[in-house]
Parts: C-alpha cells; structure tokens; sequence
C-alpha cells in the first residue's frame, strides 16, 4: 500500500504519529497506547497537531520536575545536616563548619578561634590606592571566607590568649590557613608568637605584591595601637551597626 493511500493521524493521548488508510473498514486505534483515533476528512490541523504533542510531553516534563524538586530538597536537607554537625573535639584539636569573623579568627559553633602565629588587619582598617581608600581588613576576611567555603576545618590547639580564646593552626583539605593568608598577602607574621614561621610565605608575597601589599599600609598591631591612644580617626563609628561583632572584636583584640 503506497504512503499516497495512507493518512497521518497523532494520538491524543500519547502523541504517537499513526498512519491509517484513508478508506478505513474498521475504526483505526493507536499502535502504542490503543486509543481509538478520530480520522477527519482532512489533515489534522496545526493547532491539533501541537495539542496532541503538548499533551504527550506533559508526563515527561512532570517527571523532570518531581526530579529536580527532589534534588533540591536533597542538597538543602544535606547543607542543614552538614551546618547542624556539632563540632568534634579530640583532644586538643577540633574540627567542624566555619563562620569567618575576621581575617585571622573564626568560629566553630559559637567557638572564637584564633588563628596561631599571624596577623591581618582589622575589619576596618583600609590602606590608599591611587588616592582612594581601600578596605583590607574586609578584603582579608572575605579571602578567607573564599578559601573555606563550606568544607570542614580542623584546628589544633596550641595555645589560650589572654580573653580565653583559643590560639590553634588550622587547616582545611590539610591546607594551613594562616600559611595561605600571607602566602596571598593577607595577614602577616606575627613574629611575637610565631618565631618567624611564616616570614618567607611573607617575602614571597611582599616581592610579588600580593593582597594588601598592593599599597602602603599600617602593621596591624601599629594599627590598634594608634587606634587605642586615638591618634586614628574612628570614620566608621556611624557604620557600626552594621557588624554587631565590631565593638567585641576591637575591645578584644585591644
């Protein structure tokens, strides 16, 4: 039997593109789903045709949405499961999900951790590029905020600073943190405490003018001093209540 015989006919249930005799005997039904087909005098039209598609495309596309909608659900119940894990403290080390709050101290679930042998600059203190301000101590902690992620940090205890805090190295895919932060010109060696342990990641950075080496800056040590005998004009004090943290990490850190 020749095509020229035969008529197209889509399935309104399945989409299925059937064809039939034009002289049919017997009322035709749908090779897939069996559904009896209306065979019209003439071609189905345009607006039929896209009907009958649109109506077969609907359990595939139901399908990917339940899909996707499960997915989501997955990763959001995991992010919570993995940012509800308590902190596991072994020994002298802990280990858990970081919050940054500034450039060389996080938290651990409510644990301020102070990072062992370096310094970065407070979050309000800024340097000049071309004559314009720039914020480095902000610019530090959002580096390191970058670096960690959401992946698990592990801090081993070395030493308690006067406001009770603890002083640890840490580490994140067995990356030391307070390395990478002078390393990329973010903090600097504090050789009060770190006997010099980080002064070459610290030259190489200087040479290479990495992160606040970019302008001239103040050390930050120099830079709370000044702060603390007022010889620095406090221009975010209007801005404070925008970081509940400031005033507790200043006072602190003073």
């Amino acid at each position: 039997m020749g095509f020229h015989f035969l008529k197209t006919v889509y399935c309104p249930r399945c989409g299925l593109k059937n064809f039939v005799p034009k002289k049919a005997s017997a009322k035709p039904r749908c090779g897939r789903c069996g559904r009896p087909l209306y065979v019209p005098d003439r071609m189905q039209s345009k607006h039929g045709l896209r009907w009958a598609i649109k109506k077969a495309m609907r359990p595939p596309l139901w399908a990917f949405l339940v899909l996707g909608l499960a997915v989501v659900a997955y990763k959001t119940f995991d992010g919570r499961m993995l940012s509800d894990r308590p902190s596991v403290s072994t020994g002298d080390s802990v280990t858990g999900t970081t919050s940054v709050v500034d450039g060389d101290t996080i938290e651990i679930h409510g644990r301020r951790i102070r990072l062992w042998g370096i310094d970065a600059p407070e979050s309000t203190q800024t340097c000049k590029i071309a004559g314009r301000p720039w914020r480095i101590g902000q610019r530090a902690a959002l580096a390191l905020s970058d670096q960690i992620k959401y992946r698990v940090v592990t801090c081993q205890h070395r030493d308690t600073d006067r406001y009770g805090r603890m002083v640890a190295a840490c580490t994140v895919s067995g990356r030391d943190l307070a390395g990478w932060l002078v390393s990329e010109g973010w903090a600097l060696d504090y050789p009060q405490y770190s006997d010099g342990a980080y002064q070459e990641q610290q030259a190489r950075a200087k040479l290479r003018r990495r992160g606040m080496w970019q302008c001239e800056f103040v050390l930050p040590w120099e830079w709370r001093r000044q702060r603390h005998s007022g010889l620095l004009e406090d221009r975010t004090r209007p801005l404070r209540f925008l970081n509940p943290y400031l005033a507790e990490i200043e006072h602190r850190r003073l």
